[in-house]
């Protein structure tokens, strides 16, 4: 597709579209973008990946000193943690 890239910006000029499209620019894309897509999709099931223990442990301790920590705020009066 016919464009040109200012900064972070695409620009695209209507007559260099529409002379792409006409040309039949679009449906080759598009067959080709389709095609690559169900070439790529990966199987989900299979892509599933055992989580680190050591991680996972040391989430739930994490969890319960965040637990903890907001106990002792409610029982002390303190409201900033």
């Amino acid at each position: 597709m016919p464009a040109h890239r200012m900064g972070r910006l695409w620009k695209f000029k209507k007559d260099e579209v529409d002379e792409w499209v006409k040309a039949g620019g679009a449906a080759r894309s598009s067959d080709k973008r389709n095609q690559t897509m169900t070439i790529k999709t990966p199987d989900l099931a299979k892509s599933k990946k055992k989580r680190d223990p050591d991680l996972v442990n040391a989430e739930i301790a994490l969890k319960r000193a965040a637990q903890k920590a907001r106990e002792f705020a409610r029982n002390t009066s303190v409201s900033d943690v």
